[in-house]
Parts: structure tokens; sequence; C-alpha cells
């Protein structure tokens, strides 16, 4: 049976999915992706997944398996492991490994900003490697989360070649978060002034929740498309949770998408 891998994060996973009627695994866009082509979904996703996590994972799945098709989503490229520390995250080193991580920029002299932008165009160019070694094997396409990191994949046309754009009434958008209309806005600049946000007893888990998932460092605002956001689905619920993952309908909408583009390479034509 044909089978469409996705790897991604909680977005491809469906965190918050199990909010609404029926379940995470039947709402999904892989799972409706798959469906509509009468193949099978392989759904590899990590909550809070960097793309460390992902790439490794599917690195170990292809030297013994293979898919027909592969869907790649870009996350948070803090996320990712860190030149600093072994198997520790950039965020992971930033917020608790302060004196190391200083210690490691003076060494190497760059600023934190400095930091940060070699670590995107790292992060997204380690994702670049791993997928182009699969390329002559099955499809490959690719879905962006944050906007943010969207310059810096677009700076490989061998990744633009594949970015699924996401169509909604009539408009296009190019990451999930545009598509979403991003209800989640930084208040603070530079990584900097986020990190000085945070208290220093903060655990690390601690850490990672602040920056990515409350307002105690993004400030909500007011999007044109609500419904696609589970926190502010009023059109299915009285009283959303405070999720701000891609809400049923927006998996709808991500799937459509994903389905058009399949549809117009005429992937399956020979299946």
């Amino acid at each position: 049976m044909t089978t469409i891998g996705f790897a991604g994060c909680s977005f491809t996973y469906g965190d918050g999915l199990d909010y609404y009627e029926g379940s995470k695994e039947t709402s999904r866009f892989s799972h409706l992706v798959a469906s509509h082509f009468n193949a099978q979904s392989l759904n590899q996703s990590f909550r809070g997944g960097s793309h460390t996590q992902i790439i490794r994972w599917w690195e170990s799945f292809f030297q013994n398996n293979t898919v027909d098709v592969f869907v790649f989503q870009f996350t948070m490229w803090m996320r990712s492991d860190s030149p600093v520390l072994p198997d520790t995250s950039h965020i992971d080193v930033m917020a608790k490994n302060e004196k190391t991580f200083v210690k490691w920029l003076t060494q190497h002299n760059l600023t934190i900003d400095e930091y940060m932008e070699q670590s995107k165009i790292s992060d997204v160019l380690n994702v670049v490697n791993f997928l182009k070694a699969y390329e002559t094997k099955f499809p490959i396409y690719i879905l962006c989360w944050p906007n943010f990191i969207l310059p810096y994949v677009k700076k490989h046309e061998w990744l633009t070649d594949r970015l699924i754009k996401l169509e909604y009434k009539g408009e296009t958008y190019e990451t999930i978060s545009d598509l979403m209309d991003n209800p989640l806005k930084p208040k603070f600049g530079l990584m900097s002034e986020i990190l000085s946000s945070i208290p220093r007893s903060t655990s690390i888990t601690d850490s990672k929740n602040l920056i990515f998932n409350t307002g105690e460092i993004f400030q909500v605002i007011e999007n044109s498309r609500p419904e696609l956001t589970i926190a502010t689905d009023y059109a299915t619920f009285k009283k959303p949770r405070k999720d701000y993952h891609p809400s049923k309908l927006c998996h709808r909408v991500i799937a459509d998408s994903i389905i058009t583009r399949l549809t117009h390479d005429n992937i399956f034509k020979n299946k």
C-alpha cells in the first residue's frame, strides 16, 4: 500500500485536536491527505520536536524502510542542538547555561544575535542536506510553520521548489503561521531581551514554555482568521482552550493544500 511519510513537531502531530469531536489521529492533516489518496499515513512527529530530533529518527527509519512521498514540516530553530554543548538545544544553552554560553560566544568572537543568525542558517542547511540524501528515492515536499524561518528556507531553491503553499478563501500563504494570522506576537525584540525576562530560578522545561507557549513572552493579538487557531476558535467552542495550535479546520485547510499540490504534480498517477 502507498505510504506517505509526515515529519514535524506538534503542528504535524496534531496537538490540541483531541478537544474536538473525533480523534487526533483522524483529524490531523496527515490522515486527511492519506485518506484522499487511499494511502496510509506514517506520521512520526514530536511534540516540541526539533529538526535535530526529527532528522535523527527518520534517518534511522530510512536505513531499512522507505515511503512513497515525504512531507517535512519546518519548526523552531531554537529547539535544535547547539554547538555550545552536546545534545543540548539552543534555548537550553542560552536560558540555563549562561556562563558556558557567554564564554563560548567570547571564544568565537560572536554576539548573541550573530550566533542566532548563524544558527538559523546552519539549522536549515542541516534539513536540506538530510532531505537531499533521499531526493532520488521518493518525492519530497516541505511545509513551513514559523514565518521568521521562511527567508532562510527560501535561500535554497531546492527547498523553495518543494514548498507547499497554503490556500484559504482565495488567498495564498507560504507558512502555517501566516495562514493562522500569527496570533502570537513577541513582546521583546532581541533574544537577549527575551532571556533577560526569564527568572534565573526557572527550570529548563518552564523556560521553553515561557518562550513558546505562554503570554509571558508572547502577547495574543486579534487575528483575521480566528477559526484557524484553537485558542480563538469561537466558531466551535463557547470557551476555547488556551492552545495556540492549528484548529481542526486549519488541519483541513493544510490537507487540502497538500492534496492540491500532489495532484498537480501527478504524484500518484501510476499508483
